[in-house]
């Protein structure tokens, strides 16, 4: 959800010390209550943290953030090429290999499936700022 994701944002803040607590935070209480966490969150943050505004993933969470008082967009949030793969490398680190499997599966399915589809919104330039290449990395 939202707030998972403000935690993720806070693993790429540049204060080492709010980058540092939220990556404790996330892979130590959060995770150990929910082993799950990071496997069912996977293409939601690549949709999320690219700003791909032309798939269902991201139109459920600009709407849960919506509903909730919060806006799913990041903005002012420097969030490069690298700081994102930082934050997908911490994720697929604490997964096992079998919920990496399925993630790999969930991205053939919504990332390459859905650009395939007739009369997706997902074509050249709505993937916002490279989901495409985050997804290929």
């Amino acid at each position: 959800g939202l707030l998972l994701m403000r935690y993720m944002a806070a693993v790429m803040d540049t204060d080492e010390s709010v980058s540092q607590l939220a990556e404790m935070t996330l892979c130590g209480p959060l995770l150990t209550k929910n082993p799950l966490l990071f496997s069912n969150s996977f293409i939601e943050s690549i949709f999320v943290f690219n700003n791909c505004k032309g798939h269902p993933i991201y139109e459920n969470a600009k709407a849960q953030g919506d509903n909730g008082g919060g806006a799913v967009t990041f903005e002012g949030i420097e969030m490069g090429r690298r700081k994102r793969m930082s934050v997908y490398k911490l994720m697929l680190a604490h997964m096992t290999d079998e919920q990496r499997i399925g993630v790999t599966a969930r991205l053939a399915k919504e990332v390459l499936g859905g650009a395939l589809v007739d009369g997706s919104k997902l074509r050249a330039g709505t993937l916002g700022q490279g989901a495409d290449r985050s997804c290929l990395a």
